[in-house]
């Protein structure tokens, strides 16, 4: 994979490469790869628009910013 990139001999001196699997995707054997384990989290901006819509929270889905800024210029509302 990275062995395609324009020098990538010196990328590797300059850089650590670090890479995360995409949900139901192979992991790809690259010695030069350091791959980060997370959990993932499928929080869609449908779901968001879908939740506000059926008068649900949003809550732990998007930062308390941003809901705020939602509410505020009502956005996803009926007309969205």
């Amino acid at each position: 994979m990275l062995e395609k990139w324009h020098q990538i001999d010196d990328l590797k001196k300059l850089v650590t490469f670090v890479a995360f699997n995409r949900p139901g995707a192979e992991t790809v054997g690259d010695e030069d790869l350091h791959f980060v384990q997370f959990i993932e989290v499928n929080i869609s901006s449908t779901l968001i628009r879908e939740r506000i819509h059926s008068g649900k929270s949003i809550r732990y889905f998007v930062p308390s910013k941003v809901e705020e800024m939602i509410k505020e210029r009502g956005l996803y509302g009926d007309d969205s």
